[in-house]
């Protein structure tokens, strides 16, 4: 079992980030949450921001609106959707 996950986050003509990842945190309409590798798998939608962090690496985007998707330890992020 591995610590990591890969993340890809897109805009609709782009990609914005991506890479391993240890964590990912956002916020929904329930509230702020965090993605961790092995994650059961869901699809969401996600505002405010989105923040990955690895080792030596964190970084925060702001956000609109965006949908999250998580599958077999890997997370997709489409933002302005």
């Amino acid at each position: 079992m591995s610590n990591s996950f890969y993340v890809i986050i897109r805009q609709k003509d782009s990609i914005v980030w991506q890479g391993q990842a240890q964590s990912l945190s956002s916020t929904n309409e329930i509230g702020p949450f965090d993605i961790l590798s092995e994650h059961s798998n869901f699809i969401g939608l996600i505002e405010q921001k989105i923040t990955v962090r690895a080792p030596k690496f964190e970084k925060s985007w702001p956000i609109d609106r965006g949908i999250i998707s998580v599958k077999n330890n890997q997370v997709e992020v489409y933002l302005g959707y």
